[in-house]
């Protein structure tokens, strides 16, 4: 666990989200 100076509201509940919908569309754009 790392921390820049970031709160971990701003980066928990939002980053999992975020990086599931960002995954998606890269697959999508992938294939």
């Amino acid at each position: 666990m790392k921390k820049e100076g970031k709160p971990e509201r701003e980066g928990s509940e939002f980053s999992k989200e975020q990086i599931e919908t960002i995954c998606v569309i890269l697959i999508i754009k992938g294939r």
